[in-house]
């Protein structure tokens, strides 16, 4: 997967930003896997977001203009599991924890 980078929201409407890496198109296996993923979810009653999904990693969040990152390079990333992740918003900022792992095939 080839990522790009980009600044969210646009620099002329932010107060702070936040800037992530993301693949230009997702990868039909991913997409596939997505889709399964939200039909099993759905089945269990689950609700789930409206925005299509967007594949990335945050970089920075609330930053300033001045803290942003300087151009970065294409990177190649190969992915071999993914996994289910607990969120939890605090003071302090996020904290993540790893519930599950998932190898993936091929």
């Amino acid at each position: 997967m080839r990522l790009f980078f980009a600044l969210w929201p646009p620099p002329e409407t932010a107060r702070a930003l936040g800037e992530w890496a993301g693949p230009r198109e997702t990868p039909p296996t991913l997409s596939e896997l997505v889709k399964q993923l939200d039909a099993s979810l759905m089945e269990q009653g689950f609700l789930l977001e409206k925005r299509p999904f967007a594949a990335h990693v945050t970089l920075l969040r609330k930053a300033s203009k001045s803290e942003l990152f300087p151009e970065l390079p294409s990177v190649a990333w190969p992915v071999g599991e993914f996994a289910l992740v607990r969120s939890s918003l605090s003071p302090q900022g996020s904290r993540y924890e790893v519930v599950e792992r998932f190898a993936l095939q091929g």
